[in-house]
């Protein structure tokens, strides 16, 4: 089931700057719904399904407050 889960979303990394300060969004996404032209690095072998986007000029994401944690049951045995 878990495979499955992960074979249809990306986690996609985006950073942002303002001024000196940095910000990274990570956020799970369906294949779908990625914008390929955003795209900067799409990870292989076994890395495969992280994504890194090119930066957002001008934005910041410092002061976004839709943080959430999804947290999924350990898949250790």
């Amino acid at each position: 089931m878990y495979e499955r889960v992960f074979a249809m979303t990306e986690v996609v990394m985006t950073p942002s700057k303002k001024g000196k300060t940095t910000v990274i969004r990570i956020e799970k996404v369906n294949k779908s719904n990625l914008d390929q032209t955003q795209v900067a690095h799409m990870a292989g072998g076994q890395h495969s399904g992280l994504v890194i986007n090119k930066q957002i000029a001008g934005t910041s994401l410092a002061h976004s407050h839709n943080v959430k944690i999804n947290q999924s049951p350990s898949l250790a045995t």
